[in-house]
C-alpha cells in the first residue's frame, strides 16, 4: 500500500496536479450587475479662462468617458478632474457596463465674463448637486440619490427618506414603488433657502 501511495504522489507531481480552482460565481455575479452613474456634477459657472471642476462616480462600470474629452478616465466611486471650457459647454458622461449596456448623464457649465464672475455680491450656491442613479426604474426597484451641500445649515428631502446634513457629498439608497418627485431643500446663512427637484419614473 505504501509503495502505491508513493507512486501516485510521484505521478501526480510529474503531471502537475493541482487543487481545483475556486468557483468564479461571485466574480460573475459582480460583473452581471447593471452599470450605474452614482453622481455627475460640475461647477455651475466659471469665468472665461478659469478651470471648472467636474466630479463623477460610477458603479459596475467597465469603461468611462466624457465628451467633449477632458482626460482619460477610469471607473471610480468618487473622482474629480478639471477642464477649461472657452464657451458654454455641456459635458456628457458615458459609463459602459460589463454586459455591454451603457448609462449616460449630462451636466452644463456656463462660461461668464471675468467681471461678472468676480462680482462680490454673487451669493454662493447652497446645493452644488442633486442627482439620482437612474431616471427610470422598475416598480420597487433600488435607487441611489446623491447630493452636495457643504455651505448649507440644514438639509431636508421630501418625501422623507432619512435625516440629512450639510456635507460635501452624501449618497443613500431607497426603493421606488411609484413615479416620484424628490425635493431637496436647504437653508443657509440669513435664512436663505434653495430647492432642487428631480423626478424618477417607475414603469
Amino acid at each position: 500500500m505504501t509503495v502505491r501511495l508513493l507512486l501516485a504522489a510521484i505521478v501526480c507531481g510529474l503531471a502537475g496536479c493541482s487543487s481545483p480552482q475556486k468557483p468564479v460565481a461571485q466574480e460573475k455575479a459582480k460583473t452581471a450587475q447593471p452599470v450605474r452613474i452614482l453622481q455627475f456634477y460640475a461647477t455651475n459657472a466659471v469665468a472665461r479662462g478659469d478651470p471648472v471642476t467636474i466630479c463623477y462616480g460610477v458603479e459596475n462600470a467597465r469603461e468611462v468617458r466624457i465628451e467633449p474629452p477632458v482626460e482619460e478616465l477610469k471607473p471610480a466611486y468618487n473622482r474629480c478632474l478639471q477642464a477649461s471650457p472657452r464657451a458654454d459647454t455641456t459635458y456628457r458622461l458615458t459609463a459602459e457596463g460589463f454586459d455591454g449596456k451603457i448609462a449616460t448623464q449630462a451636466v452644463s457649465v456656463k462660461v461668464l465674463p471675468a467681471a461678472v464672475q468676480a462680482a462680490p455680491h454673487v451669493a454662493p450656491t447652497l446645493i452644488l448637486t442633486f442627482a439620482a442613479s437612474a431616471e427610470v426604474v422598475a416598480p420597487g426597484g433600488p435607487l441611489v440619490l446623491c447630493y452636495s451641500a457643504p455651505d448649507a445649515t440644514t438639509v431636508t428631502i421630501d418625501p422623507p427618506i432619512r435625516e440629512l446634513e450639510p456635507v460635501d457629498r452624501l449618497c443613500f439608497s431607497t426603493r421606488v414603488a411609484r413615479t416620484t418627485t424628490y425635493t431637496l431643500t436647504t437653508t443657509g446663512a440669513g435664512g436663505k433657502k434653495e430647492t432642487e427637484r428631480l423626478t424618477v419614473t417607475v414603469k
